[in-house]
């Protein structure tokens, strides 16, 4: 359905008035709800008394019907925008996997479960432009693709001196003449001595992790218990942008990792010699050329992590109940207690759009817990 809205209203003698009504779109009376066929094949094991176990299933999603807006060029005297039609269409596919096993060793009983889930995402069809050329098409076109990938421009490293910015492909488009040892030097991939979007490929897994996995260990021993919780993800990537790569941007204060950097050796002297570093040279909220969506600034984000961690021992004895006690619980607790990961300077739990936030915190507990 459509509506219609003020454009434009301010309050005049205690009266709103208004100078017209504009469209909020062209409503479509048969717009509907998206459909989805979903396929599963599955296997659920129980063997030798528990000793064993395997549940896994293999899935096939395909929905259509969602919602769109055709890729038309309409006259100005239109004066309208189309309505969202259901045009576009994915799939899904994948399998889980979950592995138990629970048995003793002399008193001690304990139990073990691995999980494993794999899930890729692929456009069918997109509503999308009609493509002027095969480059066009094989850029721009999402129809079979992926869904979870990065497009950017290939890093070749850093420059190393004024004389290798002068004789490489002109990539700030004022000749290089932005150019300064240390910045980031981009692969000509279309080879036409100019680097721009046209050179911009698939350089990666997107930010949506296709691989998780779990493992998660109980043990008893008399009046002690253990409660153990790992988690982790693979296949997918963190792009680092804004404040992470832009120095003293929004008259903010800059990351510690920037004192590794490109630098002139007097920094009062333009003419001294560059001490190399890993990050280009610091210029306020960073130079143009490097805040580039770059293969440089994509991060593989896969980890595995302790995410919780418990001890707790019962005391539970006539002595007790002598003083009216039934029992005493003494626990100790941990959140994110270790981390295995590549990733550097980021949470791998950061959610996308949030690289600044505050990372997971490490934490202990310790209780007691009184039964009369």
């Amino acid at each position: 359905t459509g509506f219609l809205y003020p454009s434009q209203s301010y309050i005049l003698g205690g009266t709103t008035v208004t100078n017209g009504m504009v469209s909020s779109g062209s409503p479509n009376p048969n717009i509907t709800w998206e459909t989805s066929e979903t396929y599963n094949a599955g296997l659920d094991l129980d063997m030798w008394g528990r000793l064993f176990g395997v549940t896994a299933d293999l899935f096939y999603r395909k929905r259509s019907g969602l919602l769109a807006t055709r890729s038309l060029q309409l006259p100005s005297t239109y004066g309208d925008v189309l309505p969202a039609e259901n045009l576009n269409s994915d799939q899904a596919k994948g399998f889980e996997l979950v592995l138990n096993h629970s048995s003793h060793i002399s008193k001690i009983n304990y139990s073990v479960s691995a999980n494993f889930n794999y899930t890729q995402t692929r456009w069918n069809h997109v509503e999308q432009k009609i493509f002027t050329s095969d480059y066009d098409s094989w850029r721009n076109n999402l129809n079979g693709r992926n869904q979870n990938i990065y497009w950017g421009l290939n890093t070749l490293g850093q420059f190393q001196s004024q004389s290798e910015i002068n004789s490489s492909p002109i990539q700030d488009g004022k000749q290089n003449s932005t150019l300064r040892p240390g910045d980031l030097k981009y692969e000509d991939y279309n080879k036409d001595g100019v680097i721009d979007n046209d050179d911009r490929k698939i350089i990666g897994k997107g930010v949506t992790p296709e691989i998780t996995y779990g493992l998660s260990i109980n043990l008893n021993w008399k009046r002690f218990s253990m409660i153990m919780n790992w988690q982790g993800a693979a296949n997918y990537n963190i792009l680092q942008d804004t404040y992470l790569i832009e120095p003293f941007n929004n008259g903010m204060n800059a990351y510690a990792y920037f004192m590794d950097r490109w630098r002139l050796s007097d920094l009062k002297d333009p003419t001294s010699a560059w001490i190399p570093g890993k990050f280009p040279s610091t210029i306020n909220a960073g130079a143009v050329n490097n805040k580039q969506v770059a293969s440089t600034w994509l991060q593989n984000s896969t980890y595995f992590r302790l995410k919780s961690f418990a001890l707790n021992y019962t005391l539970d004895s006539k002595y007790l109940r002598k003083i009216g006690l039934e029992k005493v619980d003494i626990s100790l607790s941990g959140q994110n207690l270790l981390t295995f990961t590549g990733l550097e300077y980021i949470d791998p739990e950061a959610p996308s759009g949030r690289l600044s936030y505050y990372p997971q915190q490490l934490t202990y507990n310790a209780g007691i817990n009184v039964s009369f």
